[in-house]
């Protein structure tokens, strides 16, 4: 076993012990209990932050994101920003985490455990850090993070498509009216959403209000009629 396999096999045991105790083992959601909050403290303790990098990542829409009720074109892709935490003996996390880097620097040397908590959660003043903190304890401890949260939730959970847009009024030189809406959703469709959000309020700035309310609903069911197995919810923004 070379020191790779042997760390990731001591994380997996760890990872057991911490959230059975002494009755032995599985990862499973649905019978995981609470994990063992003193060790984890320990274990947490032995770590103090070494480095903190703030990055950006960009994300690439599947199609050019028009307007909605408020707000002009979206574009083809946006940006987060995210925060990477080292430890002194070679532990990483990250995860999206906003405010200015200077804000987060001063925790550059503190113990993991002055800032995180697996039963409180992360301290108060260290909030910017919530997600890569959690990430972080998640990897030292060899535990899923919905683990340390408890492991009780939903194991599913519904999604839909919330890139619907008012495609219906693109191009401006040559709108392409309901079809235009239709066909953003049948790409969804073929991507395997059978839901869908329909931006509304067209006539909240881009169209005469009387007009507007008319496209929307006219957009609805259209929607309906052509995705008639489909969930559609809908909202502004």
């Amino acid at each position: 076993m070379n020191r790779r396999e042997f760390v990731q096999a001591m994380a997996f045991s760890l990872g057991a012990c911490l959230a059975m105790g002494n009755e032995g083992a599985s990862l499973e959601q649905s019978s995981l209990p609470a994990l063992n909050p003193q060790l984890a403290r320990k274990l947490l303790s032995e770590h103090r932050i070494q480095k903190i990098e703030t990055r950006t990542l960009h994300d690439r829409y599947p199609r050019l994101v028009g307007r909605n009720a408020r707000h002009g074109h979206h574009g083809t892709g946006g940006q987060y920003q995210i925060r990477i935490l080292t430890t002194d003996k070679g532990a990483r996390g990250w995860g999206m985490s906003h405010g200015p880097n200077e804000q987060v620097q001063k925790f550059v040397g503190a113990k993991l455990s002055d800032l995180f908590d697996v039963v409180e959660g992360t301290s108060e003043d260290a909030l910017l850090l919530d997600i890569p903190l959690h990430d972080l304890a998640g990897s030292i401890l060899g535990l899923p993070v919905y683990a340390i949260l408890g492991a009780k939730g939903p194991k599913k959970l519904p999604i839909y498509s919330g890139a619907i847009y008012f495609d219906d009024l693109d191009p401006e030189n040559k709108p392409r009216g309901v079809a235009g809406v239709l066909a953003s959703c049948q790409q969804d469709y073929e991507a395997g959403y059978r839901a869908f959000k329909l931006k509304i309020g067209r006539g909240f700035k881009w169209m005469p209000k009387e007009e507007g309310i008319k496209r929307d609903i006219e957009v609805t069911r259209a929607v309906r009629e052509k995705f008639p197995g489909c969930t559609i919810f809908g909202g502004r923004k």
